[in-house]
């Protein structure tokens, strides 16, 4: 539904769609960051594994809506949903580094993820326009990448956290 040059909505509302998902404007700004920044780095409020899964969930909820986007609204919603997921990513994923790899091994550990997500990135842009140029339409590639999010979430199920000192 969403492809650039057809008439549809890309074109025209494609800046206002930006600014719905927080593209310009500092993660800060972001509701699940600020909720989740308030109770960081204690994180009294729940634990570092279930907000990932929640804006993981969020994520997911974002790309199907577009994969279906039948029309503006849900296209808006879908970019909200994706808002908060980056918002609310942000600082969980430093925190869950942290605890998992403790603060000594945390600057490795992290240096670590740039190259194996560098590989990821540089594979997704090439896949969505290819599967674009074969399909016509970019829903192929959201769902693949909603799938993607699903393994991802799978895959901190059996990631057995320390135990938080009493």
């Amino acid at each position: 539904m969403l492809s650039p040059g057809n008439g549809g909505s890309a074109p025209v509302y494609g800046h206002a769609l930006g600014h719905v998902t927080y593209e310009r404007h500092c993660p800060e700004q972001t509701l699940l960051y600020r909720l989740m920044e308030k109770h960081y780095p204690a994180a009294d409020i729940m634990s570092h594994k279930l907000a990932l899964w929640m804006a993981q969930l969020l994520l997911a909820l974002g790309y199907a809506l577009l994969a279906i986007a039948p029309d503006y609204g849900l296209v808006i919603l879908a970019c909200m949903s994706i808002g908060l997921a980056a918002g609310g990513m942000l600082p969980v994923w430093g925190a869950l580094t942290a605890e998992i790899f403790g603060l000594t091994s945390y600057g490795r550990a992290f240096g670590l993820m740039g190259p194996i997500i560098m590989i990821f990135v540089m594979v997704g842009f090439p896949l969505t326009g290819r599967l674009y140029d074969i399909t016509g339409s970019f829903a192929l590639c959201l769902w693949i990448y909603t799938g993607l999010m699903v393994v991802a979430a799978a895959l901190l199920m059996p990631l057995r956290l320390p135990k938080k000192a009493a």
